[in-house]
């Protein structure tokens, strides 16, 4: 439909000529062709744009990439939150016993083996030097007395592993509790039996003399405490409870009773 047709006023049939004649300039003002001038520029333009493209496209694949390191983050974000969560309630319920991690051993030296090896050699020694080092009688190395044994916490695997009916309704941490009272104990008794017995008060003594008592063939090479043994050097009380945590650390092979006579009963540190 041409623009006298469409037209249904005097001002639009105006307004359709006027952009009728102004297309038309626009095409009479090429029509004679392109320039050298212009044929330049816009080949000087086409490289521009080119080159634009291809900053464009670079900037496009960094953003991709930008993106992509931006996902992995929140995934790594979202790991660290669980395992802080995890650390946090780790921390809030750490027992209060920890299984304890057996010493070093530190090898020996052999008999062979000289000791100072490192040790500078005087440039000059004289003999009167060797009969004075020879005079003097070696130091006497230093008495050590042997360790006294721990009773080892036990795991929370291994209470599992404990019978129901044994264990009741003692918790984990009551039996490591009782454990420490253990230990205590065996430090205290076996520390006033090591004192020289001219250093005990009379009440001392005595005591000593009753653990020796209390010793026999079936106690040798163990260290062992009694039912007063633990009252008195601890707050542990040896109620049915108390006596229920014996039960289970004898269960779990730390300790080993050794009866008689009597009512008397050994609790040997295996």
């Amino acid at each position: 439909m041409n623009i006298v047709d469409s037209a249904v006023s005097l001002e639009e049939l105006e307004s359709g000529f006027n952009s009728k004649l102004s297309d038309l300039k626009v095409l009479n003002y090429i029509r004679g062709g392109w320039d050298k001038d212009t044929v330049e520029e816009i080949l000087e333009l086409q490289k521009e744009l080119a080159c634009i493209s291809q900053i464009v496209g670079q900037y496009k694949e960094i953003l991709q990439n930008g993106r992509e390191e931006i996902e992995e983050t929140k995934k790594l974000c979202l790991q660290i939150d669980a395992l802080s969560d995890r650390l946090t309630y780790m921390k809030n319920n750490l027992p209060s016993h920890l299984p304890s991690v057996p010493d070093c051993v530190v090898p020996e030296k052999t008999e062979n083996e000289p000791l100072c090896n490192s040790l500078p050699v005087p440039a000059a020694f004289t003999k009167a030097d060797e009969n004075i080092i020879k005079s003097k009688d070696p130091p006497k190395p230093a008495k050590t007395q042997k360790a006294l044994p721990k009773v080892s916490y036990i795991t929370l695997d291994e209470y599992e592993l404990v019978p129901k009916y044994t264990k009741g309704r003692i918790p984990y941490t009551k039996v490591n509790s009782t454990i420490d009272d253990i230990n205590k104990t065996v430090e205290s008794k076996y520390g006033l039996m090591r004192k020289p017995r001219s250093k005990l008060s009379p009440i001392e003594m005595s005591m000593v003399d009753e653990y020796k008592r209390q010793m026999n063939k079936d106690t040798k090479g163990f260290y062992f405490v009694v039912d007063e043994d633990i009252k008195n050097f601890t707050q542990m009380k040896l109620d049915p409870s108390g006596r229920n945590t014996l039960t289970i650390l004898r269960t779990l092979k730390r300790l080993k009773e050794v009866r008689g006579p009597g009512n008397l009963i050994r609790y040997c540190v295996t």
